[in-house]
């Protein structure tokens, strides 16, 4: 357990790129939070933002065999019966999860969503020690005039609502039966009967991916944007 905690190599805190290979060493929910903090301008400057974006790309994979017995167990159906199509390797992974494509019986396209093998008891042990490391950095200035500290509290908090997807579909189900509609979201239909504490299905939609969407509006790849399409909106501002 220990050795899973400790960096592998002794590393220099100075810098975005030596905390993103702090982030990186550490591993699983320290993952998540570097990919949070990249997504926070308000928290973070830009260099911090640009060196963590990097943790949004290249999240490995574990074994589709193990995610299809995961989501047997939790579903008390053989996967034959349960979809008409189950795409055994993953379309998409990150820190807490993957997704794997599939078919209902019904002919309905949909996202599977499958939490990592004893994710819970690793998540465990990482939270126990995320609020000392954000003291550590806090203390020694890494970030400069960022606090880590309060961030991090309410990462604990709501990472461990998050480990259990019946919640997240809950939410998902609340938000898309609001009222309110924008014309730039579409929330996709959660399919309950298809879903546990441990995997969520849901609609499947097509989208891209966050880490391209950075980095073309890092590099201001006009010809990318467009494809995004909302480059009149960038460049017009």
């Amino acid at each position: 357990m220990w050795q899973s905690f400790y960096p592998k190599k002794r590393l220099d805190f100075n810098g975005p790129s030596k905390l993103r290979e702090m982030i990186e060493q550490l591993g699983g929910t320290f993952v998540k939070f570097g990919q949070l903090l990249a997504m926070r301008p308000d928290i973070v400057s830009p260099p911090y933002i640009i060196e963590l974006s990097r943790l949004l790309d290249h999240v490995p994979s574990f074994d589709g065999q193990v995610a299809a017995q995961i989501v047997q167990a939790e579903l008390h159906k053989p996967l034959s019966e349960l979809f008409a199509e189950f795409t055994i390797k993953p379309i998409a992974a990150a820190s807490f999860a993957q997704v794997h494509r599939a078919r209902l019986k019904s002919g309905e396209l949909v996202a599977v969503k499958v939490q990592r093998p004893r994710l819970e008891q690793m998540v465990s042990v990482d939270l126990a020690y995320l609020g000392t490391i954000a003291k550590v950095i806090d203390s020694i200035g890494l970030m400069k005039r960022i606090e880590l500290r309060a961030f991090a509290d309410d990462f604990i908090r709501w990472t461990r609502e998050e480990l259990d997807f019946e919640s997240e579909g809950t939410y998902i189900e609340r938000m898309r039966q609001s009222k309110v509609k924008i014309k730039t979201e579409y929330i996709p239909k959660v399919y309950w009967e298809y879903s546990s504490r441990r995997v969520l299905t849901t609609e499947y939609l097509e989208g891209i991916w966050v880490s391209d969407l950075l980095h073309a509006l890092e590099t201001k790849d006009e010809k990318r944007l467009h494809e995004f399409k909302i480059a009149d909106m960038i460049f017009s501002a």
